[in-house]
């Protein structure tokens, strides 16, 4: 043990809170290291913000709405889960589908009923 391992506290810290802590140290070090110079940190200030544990976000009610929407869509669609996860995913992030397939595979209508799922409206552009 070297003097610099005595000076240390004991970590009671949980196996994954010590893995954030050390990587959090390891952040400010190397954040640290590329500051810029003095002269150029007074024209542009940075605030840096403490490192904090992660906020665990409780996803259960989202997963339960999600199966809800795709049990309603099978109601009526076999076979199209692919389709929509795609159509899921896509309405997360707030973007545009482009579903391309052969015709009759309910590409239209699997669009629609997910729109009246989630009470939303619909619009066909071909």
């Amino acid at each position: 043990m070297n003097n610099e391992e005595k000076d240390l506290p004991e970590n009671n810290l949980e196996p994954n809170e010590a893995q954030h802590s050390a990587s959090a140290s390891e952040h400010t070090a190397h954040t640290e290291s590329t500051d810029p110079p003095k002269e150029q940190a007074a024209e542009t200030p940075v605030k840096e913000e403490p490192l904090t544990q992660a906020q665990h976000v409780d996803v259960r009610p989202l997963q339960e709405h999600v199966r809800r929407v795709r049990e309603e869509i099978g109601k009526v669609v076999v076979g199209q889960d692919n389709l929509v996860d795609m159509l899921l995913a896509a309405m997360f992030v707030g973007g545009h589908c482009l579903v391309e397939g052969l015709p009759g595979i309910a590409k239209t209508l699997t669009s629609k009923l997910l729109a009246q799922t989630i009470s939303s409206s619909y619009h066909r552009i071909q």
